[in-house]
């Protein structure tokens, strides 16, 4: 294992060791010092390690500095753990934590309490500029989050689209599932939750787009937004499911909303509003309710899916590979569909080329979600392209899948070579197929004349692609111009090449010879 790499810095007339983490063995090490001060220093990859969350009260800081952590991931039946990249976030400070793909699930749990999310299990500090995308779930009595299972902190600025899912409770508990937290009993502001929420079982299940519990005795909710859909299984009595909020204690979230189309419920249980798809995605919605959409949100039709995003915080772009169009012998249009911009400004364009080694681009253009295309020109007949589209955003770059095509066959193409063997009258006229447009059942011949309207041709020939040609031309009256050119034609069209020409032998002057032998 390498050294820690450790960056000092001073604040405030302080110096601040600050840890530098490269990889996720170095990340999983923050756990022999809970104090310490961590940055990543690039992205992180933990496909294939088995994460133990960051066990301990965590009182340092960390801070992602936008880099990626993807794929951690956390399958236990263990009852005496918290589950998250931490397990307890206790006056410490979590920064620009890009936390992709993770997956969290508790599973075959009887009676333990347990808390689960994707950044910690229970929040005490400060959790700020923060996303995770995956699958958080437990069996039962899950207090289960896209960011955090229970926070009594403060989380500000966070989004998850993260799946979140409860099994119900057993006697005495509870299972409460929030997009974004379970059970909130702290401060949550200019936060939002876009994944599916689902619980099962029923008994004394309370699931939220947001939020599934909110208080008692402390909890606030501001200027937050949930759109994820919110299901149950077996919905009993003891529980409920509500479209921001499911059981708020302390009423809250009165400048809030949740969309009521895409949840699927007209109902919460705080003051939050429901508004439908296309009132979720207006400007006027949040300005009327005092969002701050000059320094924290920004809103337009080609990010996030035309919900309002927080500024400077996205995720990987998705984008597919549509078939081409317009396609000729020698053009063809790529077509591309950019499905998510990831909540940042993107740019798409296209790889192509002869097999998925691609190897040629288009232009990088900025695109918003939807249709994208890019033409191509000068291609070979008859010939296999392969392409793909292409997203890219602050995150990273995102690829559909590859897509195949065929150019057409094409008209011939002939060149008129210089004539031979040149005689009073005869001449051998010379051509070449210079291409044959991708169909071997090509052919070419010869026109010709005393003037450039030619007139007179000569018999078809089969002729392959490269491949010279000629015609021996007789009874041509001497002393004459001809001038003559090669045609060639296939399935499709046909070819000339350019007209050339040539003049025959005179015939001797006879008078001036006899004149000669007279004298």
């Amino acid at each position: 294992m390498r050294p820690a790499d450790r960056r000092p810095h001073v604040i405030l007339g302080s110096i601040i060791v600050t840890t530098l983490i490269h990889n996720v063995t170095e990340l999983q090490d923050m756990s022999s010092d809970l104090a310490g001060d961590y940055e990543l220093a690039n992205d992180i990859d933990c496909t294939g390690f088995v994460w133990t969350p960051i066990h301990g009260t965590f009182t340092g800081s960390l801070d992602g500095k936008t880099y990626l952590i993807t794929n951690l991931s956390k399958t236990t039946s263990l009852v005496t753990d918290n589950m998250g990249l931490m397990f307890e976030v206790n006056d410490g400070n979590i920064q620009n934590i890009h936390l992709v793909n993770c997956t969290a699930h508790f599973y075959n749990l009887a009676t333990g309490q347990k808390f689960v999310g994707g950044i910690c299990g229970e929040n005490d500090g400060t959790i700020i500029a923060c996303y995770t995308t995956g699958s958080i779930s437990t069996a039962k009595n899950g207090i289960n989050g896209g960011v955090c299972g229970i926070n009594y902190g403060t989380i500000s600025r966070c989004y998850s689209s993260a799946n979140v899912g409860g099994g119900g409770a057993t006697v005495g508990r509870v299972s409460t599932v929030g997009g974004l937290v379970g059970c909130n009993l702290g401060t949550i502001n200019n936060c939002y939750a876009r994944g599916h929420i689902t619980t099962s079982n029923g008994l004394r299940n309370y699931a939220g787009g947001l939020v599934g519990q909110n208080g008692p005795g402390t909890g606030t909710i501001s200027h937050s937004y949930s759109t994820g859909a919110v299901t149950d299984g077996v919905l009993l009595p003891l529980g409920t499911i509500m479209g921001f909020t499911a059981w708020d204690l302390i009423p809250s979230g009165a400048n809030c909303f949740w969309d009521t189309i895409t949840s699927g419920l007209s109902g919460s249980a705080g003051l939050e509003t429901g508004k439908t798809t296309a009132e979720m995605k207006t400007l006027t919605t949040f300005t009327s309710a005092g969002w701050d959409f000059t320094t924290i949100w920004a809103i337009s039709p080609s990010y996030n899916d035309g919900y309002p995003n927080l500024e400077g915080i996205g995720w990987l772009p998705t984008v597919t590979t549509g078939a081409a169009t317009g396609i000729t012998d020698s053009d063809a249009v790529l077509n591309g569909q950019l499905v998510d911009d990831g909540g940042l400004p993107c740019q798409v364009q296209f790889e192509w080329g002869y097999d998925t080694s691609y190897g040629n681009t288009t232009p990088l253009v900025s695109a918003g979600i939807g249709p994208f295309s890019a033409p191509l020109a000068g291609l070979t007949r008859y010939t296999i392209y392969h392409y793909r589209a292409v997203a890219i955003n602050a995150h990273g770059t995102s690829y559909g899948a590859d897509v195949e095509f065929d150019t057409l066959i094409g008209p011939p193409t002939v060149e008129t070579d210089a004539a031979s063997n040149l005689l009073m009258t005869s001449a051998n006229l010379n051509g070449t197929l210079s291409d044959d447009g991708g169909d071997i059942a090509c052919q070419a011949r010869f026109n010709y004349g005393t003037t450039t309207a030619l007139g007179t041709t000569t018999p078809w020939q089969p002729v392959l692609i490269r491949q010279a040609f000629s015609e021996s031309l007789t009874f041509l009256i001497p002393g004459t111009i001809y001038y003559f050119r090669a045609e060639s034609q296939n399935s499709v069209g046909s070819g000339n090449g350019s007209i050339l020409s040539i003049q025959t032998a005179g015939l001797p002057n006879r008078a001036y010879s006899i004149s000669r032998r007279k004298l």
